[in-house]
């Protein structure tokens, strides 16, 4: 290999060379994957390259944002062929099930007799 075929690693050639292939890259509409292998370019290469090009965030902050709750929507419980309830809250279902269970324990005893 001679020196005018050499890819530059260091210096301004090197970096003209990496600022053009990530311009490229982002033109290219390809993936990394795709645009690195088209390109004969080791992927993780590319990757860090677009790392280096981005730029740091400036000045990051966070707002407190408050969110009303959301509405309460009805769930239907079904318990068994005779038993439909409607609960408004999910704290409401071990009370549908004491009143199902006393329910069958009544049905079961009026069918004993």
């Amino acid at each position: 290999m001679n020196d005018s075929t050499r890819i530059p690693r260091r210096g301004p050639k090197a970096a003209a060379r990496r600022e053009r292939m990530v311009a490229q890259f982002k033109r290219s509409g390809l993936s990394a994957y795709a645009f690195a292998r088209q390109h004969a370019l080791p992927y993780t290469t590319l990757i860090q390259w677009l790392k280096r090009s981005s730029p740091a965030p400036q000045d990051i902050s966070f707002t407190e944002v408050e969110l009303s709750p959301p509405s309460p929507e009805p769930l239907t419980l079904e318990l068994g062929s005779h038993a439909r309830l409607r609960l408004i809250c999910s704290s409401q279902i071990p009370l549908a099930v004491q009143y199902h269970l006393a329910n069958t324990n009544q049905l079961l005893g009026s069918e004993r007799r």
